[in-house]
């Protein structure tokens, strides 16, 4: 990454029981790659990858067909968040422009080109998409999910997760945006939704 000078040491651990899973871990001057020992019901996990201004995570869902209207929202999602850090005592969330409009560039660049994951096939990582609509932060975060059609079991998915459920519920963030987008023949389903969020505490 041209941003980061990154030294360290690499462990890397698959877990096969029902999935897999690989958690990730960047700071400035070092990169940890560990297994998770869990499994999510069939579900694959990519875990965390943080930095001075990134912390991101990243949820694979269960195989799906898409239904002809999205059960899965940018509202629904937005307010079942908020419900959520409602009852772990963490202040809501405030839905951003400029992070909506990351996040659903992320979404259909994903889309559009068929990868999966937080770096595009080129290496860029989540924050570049971020930094292209000008929000200015000292740390943000990303949970992805494909494979899922409602927002309840997206939800649930992340709140599953710890690492997921760390960014969803951290109270540095305050602000929000949300991305969700149809794709085919997407990551060997033949339609399903891809849901970005992101996560900022703003400078």
């Amino acid at each position: 990454m041209n941003r980061r000078t990154v030294l360290g040491g690499v462990i890397v651990l698959f877990c096969l029981v029902a999935t897999w899973c690989v958690a990730y871990t960047i700071g400035r001057n070092e990169v940890k790659i560990t297994g998770l020992p869990t499994a999510l019901q069939g579900q694959h996990l990519e875990s965390r990858v943080s930095a001075q201004k990134s912390v991101v995570a990243a949820l694979q869902g269960q195989t799906t067909s898409m239904v002809s209207t999205p059960a899965i929202t940018n509202p629904a999602i937005f307010a079942i968040v908020n419900q959520e850090r409602n009852k772990a005592g963490v202040p809501a969330l405030v839905d951003n422009k400029q992070l909506d409009d990351a996040a659903l560039t992320k979404c259909k660049d994903m889309a559009t080109r068929g990868y999966w994951g937080h770096t595009t096939p080129e290496g860029t990582g989540p924050w570049k998409f971020i930094d292209d609509q000008g929000y200015i932060y000292l740390s943000a975060a990303e949970n992805l999910a494909y494979g899922y059609t409602h927002t309840s079991e997206v939800i649930a998915g992340w709140l599953d997760s710890p690492d997921h459920r760390d960014n969803l519920l951290n109270r540095v963030y305050t602000e929000t945006g949300l991305g969700v987008c149809p794709a085919t023949n997407y990551q060997g389903l033949k339609n399903t939704f891809i849901v970005v969020q992101l996560f900022g505490a703003p400078r």
